[in-house]
């Protein structure tokens, strides 16, 4: 799946410069995922927009843009440089995956992200 369609992927994205963001979304948009059986990905300002509320929470979301009726809660894994190497998440079905829901679960799913992360050296700014 297309790292721009994907709360694992936005993870991911959030530890590379703002520059590539485009280049990942335009990809996602452009690879053929984008079938009747998911819906669209946002605007590209939207795209953008939400992308960087998920640095300032450190955690992202997928709103259904990978598979229709599945949402996602992801958050970045850091090495001893503060380079993101690696993402987890969390996943389920819409009805138990509602906005304060996802909300919730984001400063926790964080918490487990940076739980790995020192485990791999890293240390909080």
């Amino acid at each position: 799946m297309p790292l721009a369609s994907t709360g694992l992927g936005k993870g991911l994205m959030l530890g590379l410069p703002r520059d590539q963001w485009r280049r990942l979304y335009e990809r996602a948009r452009d690879s053929g995922s984008q079938t009747q059986d998911r819906p669209p990905l946002a605007s590209w300002p939207e795209f953008e927009r939400r992308l960087a509320s998920y640095i300032e929470r450190d955690w992202s979301f997928d709103l259904e843009e990978n598979e229709i009726g599945i949402r996602c809660v992801g958050a970045p894994v850091r090495d001893v440089r503060n380079q993101v190497v690696a993402a987890i998440s969390v996943s389920s079905a819409v009805p138990y995956m509602p906005d304060d829901r996802m909300t919730e679960l984001g400063p926790v799913v964080s918490a487990a992200a940076n739980a790995i992360s020192k485990e791999l050296g890293w240390k909080p700014e």
